[in-house]
């Protein structure tokens, strides 16, 4: 296609004339790969952060619906006695 022929032009047709300076192949050093690794650092970081507001909020909406459903208890119970009337209890 299109970029074969590129290729062919600019790369293999002239390639002999270009001398080669290195005999190993280009790596990345850890200078240039250190931006992966502090966003790898940053993502988990963030998503511990993230994980202890989850646990957070979760262990606050069970304490809310536990205060619910204990005020709900005391709301039954208070209309039941106002039903049918106090209760007398003897304690000795």
């Amino acid at each position: 296609g299109f970029m074969e022929k590129l290729d062919s032009v600019w790369i293999h047709v002239n390639a002999d004339d270009c001398e080669r300076t290195e005999s190993s192949p280009a790596t990345l050093g850890l200078t240039n790969m250190a931006g992966v690794f502090i966003m790898v650092a940053a993502g988990i970081i963030s998503g511990v952060f993230i994980t202890f507001a989850e646990i957070a909020c979760a262990k606050k909406r069970r304490t809310d619906e536990h205060h619910s459903h204990l005020a709900l208890n005391a709301v039954h119970m208070w209309r039941e006695n106002v039903r049918v009337g106090p209760v007398r209890m003897n304690f000795y």
